[in-house]
């Protein structure tokens, strides 16, 4: 009914690793009624907690306390390991090393928070997760065949076509189902494509990579369908609603 005032809500603690943001409330501004977040520079929940309460008993008094910025965290390198055999890597500019950390960055930026819809241009946090290890296992093994921190200097034209098939047969040995293999040498690709952008010199393979020579992984084994009797039985078990589901 018009003119009954609703009981104000009072936002939720969360917290969110997408861009930095950590915890945090969402809440609506009561002056400009435009959504809005406050970030709580806080790196423990009990510590994000108590700010949490302070800002909520200014929120209900109808102010809206100063944003405070969290103290963004130093971003972890590729690799594990950001020295080899006790010497620090120097990254140079266009390396292997610095174009998989720029791809892994603006794939991070894509990710979409969990239970959010799906978006054109949007990635799960699971596939950056395994697009991140993906790069790991690449970087190792460049670093295996031309010596420890190569990547850290290597430029995309001195990955060779033998590199390359050396690699895949290398994932097919290792008995990785052809899944595995084609989004492992996919990431690769990704990689090179991405050493094309005009801040890594606008890198070019001197060799065409269709010309290689493909290694499949293991089939993908075939699925068994139901038999009529066993669907009938299965159907049978069923409620209304899943029955009309399976039809």
């Amino acid at each position: 009914m018009a003119g009954i005032k609703r009981k104000k809500r009072i936002p939720k603690l969360s917290y969110t690793e997408s861009r930095n943001i950590g915890w945090h409330v969402s809440y609506r501004d009561p002056k400009t009624n435009t959504p809005r977040k406050h970030r709580f520079s806080a790196d423990s929940k009990s510590d994000a907690e108590k700010q949490y309460h302070e800002w909520v008993a200014a929120f209900l008094h109808g102010l809206t306390p100063v944003k405070t910025e969290r103290k963004p965290k130093p971003r972890p390198s590729v690799l594990a390991d950001s020295q080899k055999n006790g010497i620090e890597l120097e990254i140079s500019s266009a390396s292997l090393l610095h174009v998989a950390s720029r791809l892994l960055a603006h794939e991070e930026s894509r990710v979409r928070q969990d239970g959010m819809p799906r978006r054109r241009g949007t990635i799960t946090a699971n596939l950056y997760k395994s697009r991140k290890q993906f790069a790991k296992e690449i970087l190792e093994y460049f670093n295996s065949i031309n010596g420890a921190g190569a990547v850290s200097r290597m430029r995309i034209a001195d990955i060779s076509l033998n590199d390359v098939e050396a690699y895949n047969r290398k994932l097919v040995q290792a008995g990785y189902s052809q899944s595995q293999v084609s989004k492992r040498l996919q990431f690769l690709k990704m990689l090179i494509d991405r050493s094309g952008r005009p801040e890594h010199g606008s890198q070019v393979l001197n060799w065409n990579w269709d010309s290689r020579d493909k290694h499949h992984g293991v089939p993908t084994a075939v699925r068994r369908l139901p038999t009529l009797k066993q669907l009938k039985l299965v159907l049978n078990s069923c409620k209304v609603s899943e029955t009309a589901m399976v039809w």
